[in-house]
């Protein structure tokens, strides 16, 4: 009896925590677009917060294409060698890296690294009653803080995989050719004829969804932080990991729908 309630317990823990957050992200939601129809989301702000995620993210960003460019040459080069048809790699190339790869990892880097960072810039000001300070001299904590940064996050997410886009093509050229004998002219022959632009325009949607998703988490877990210091670390760990999860099955929707 008491092993049956402990399996319970335990299983249970999990689905209403995972309903905790899903709650909070519907609430922070809907805060975020109340504050931003009633005009009390600053344009500033919110160019801010898309410098900071920029220039908070390039670097690794920079890095993630280089190795999104060598997995989709190393994909692609083993379709070249068994169906003999380098002709077409550089369009496998640019498919993966523009709408399935680049974008997926694009979400995740963003996830791991602007969601951490928001999720405990809001846990620091909520645990340390900032935002009850604010609120009491009649400041709307969500339009300042909350808003900017959900609005920021895809419109930074989809700028940096522009920028990603070209550097993943890059690399992957560069490594076929290096390893696998395709020549750029060849490659960029191949994407120049079979390269769609609906791909590319695809690819933004979906990392733009990444970064909506991403921001919401973040900012909902981190806002709803309570307790000491280690309400912070507890913050960041849980919207990691949601975040994760979230990109992770409104990847799969995103792929099942867009295939129909």
């Amino acid at each position: 009896m008491n092993a049956g309630i402990a399996l319970l317990v335990a299983a249970g823990r999990p689905v209403v925590g995972t309903a905790v957050v899903l709650g909070q992200m519907v609430l922070t939601l809907w805060r975020a677009m109340r504050a931003l129809v009633r005009g009390r989301v600053g344009l500033r702000s919110v160019v801010e917060q898309v410098q900071v995620c920029g220039l908070t993210c390039l670097p690794v960003t920079v890095l993630a294409s280089v190795c999104v460019g060598c997995i989709v040459a190393v994909q692609g080069m083993g379709y070249v060698r068994r169906y003999s048809a380098p002709e077409a790699f550089g369009w496998a190339a640019y498919f993966s890296a523009a709408r399935e790869v680049g974008p997926l990892l694009m979400g995740l880097t963003l996830s791991a690294r602007l969601g951490a960072l928001h999720a405990a810039q809001l846990a620091a000001l909520r645990v340390t009653d900032r935002v009850d300070a604010m609120k009491a001299l009649g400041v709307d904590t969500v339009g300042l803080w909350v808003a900017p940064r959900i609005l920021a996050m895809p419109v930074a997410a989809v700028l940096l995989m522009a920028w990603s886009n070209a550097v993943s093509l890059v690399s992957a050229t560069l490594f076929a050719w290096a390893f696998g004998g395709v020549t750029p002219w060849m490659t960029w022959a191949s994407v120049a004829r079979y390269a769609l632009w609906s791909d590319f325009t695809l690819g933004l949607w979906k990392v733009a969804a990444y970064g909506l998703c991403s921001g919401i988490t973040a900012t909902a877990v981190g806002d709803a932080a309570r307790g000491g210091a280690d309400a912070v670390g507890h913050a960041v760990m849980r919207a990691a990991v949601v975040s994760v999860l979230a990109i992770v099955v409104l990847n799969h929707a995103l792929t099942v729908g867009l295939a129909r």
